[in-house]
C-alpha cells in the first residue's frame, strides 16, 4: 500500500491484510513511542472481505473525554449505550465488534448492559478504574462473559480518572 504516517495521541490507524499484505512498522524517531495494539480475527464471511484496507482517524481529546467514544464497529448491532459519542462514522471492521474509548477524570461513571451471548474486553491504559467489583490499573485488563439467555450490566467507574478502551463482541464459546 505504501503508506507512511505519524499519528499522535487518540488517533487510530487500522488495516484489514485481506487475503494478504506486506507489513512492517517503525519509529523513526528516538523518543519512545506508545500504542496500543489490537488484532480481532475478521470474519471471512463478512461482506467486503478480502481486499486489503487501511486508513487513519484522527481524533481529539474532546471527542473521548468524559464519554465513550465509539471509534470502530463492526457487522452486528451496535450496543445502544448512553453517554456515546457518535459524532463520526466509526471505522467498519470485518467483525461483530464494536470499540470504545474513554479518557475519563475522576469520579465517572458509565453503567453498560452487555447484550445476551455478548463479551467485552476492557483495557486500562492509563489511571485507574473499576470494572464491577475488580480493580484495573496502569495497563491491565479484564474480561466480562454476558449471560446467554439476558444481558449483563457492566459498571466502569474512574475514582482517580483513566484512560480506557471497551471491545464489545459475541460471546466466544472458548474459555
Amino acid at each position: 500500500m505504501g503508506t507512511k504516517e505519524a499519528l499522535p495521541r487518540g488517533c487510530v490507524q487500522y488495516m484489514s491484510a485481506g487475503r494478504g499484505v506486506t507489513h512492517s512498522e517503525m519509529n523513526d524517531h528516538d523518543e519512545t513511542c506508545r500504542f496500543i495494539q489490537v488484532w480481532l480475527t475478521p470474519d471471512t464471511k463478512a461482506p467486503g472481505y478480502g481486499e486489503p484496507k487501511y486508513g487513519s482517524t484522527r481524533y481529539v481529546k474532546a471527542d473521548r473525554h468524559n464519554q465513550l467514544l465509539h471509534m470502530l464497529s463492526g457487522t452486528g448491532t451496535s450496543p445502544a449505550w448512553r453517554n456515546v459519542n457518535r459524532s463520526k462514522a466509526p471505522i467498519q471492521l470485518h467483525q461483530d465488534a464494536n470499540v470504545f474509548v474513554s479518557e475519563s477524570d475522576a469520579g465517572a461513571a458509565y453503567e453498560l448492559q452487555l447484550a445476551a451471548r455478548r463479551q467485552a474486553y476492557i483495557l486500562c491504559m492509563e489511571g485507574s478504574m473499576r470494572v464491577n467489583d475488580n480493580e484495573l490499573q496502569t495497563r491491565s485488563a479484564a474480561k466480562v462473559k454476558g449471560a446467554d439467555g439476558s444481558a449483563t450490566l457492566l459498571q466502569l467507574s474512574t475514582a482517580e480518572g483513566a484512560h480506557f478502551m471497551v471491545i464489545e463482541m459475541a460471546k466466544s464459546d472458548d474459555e
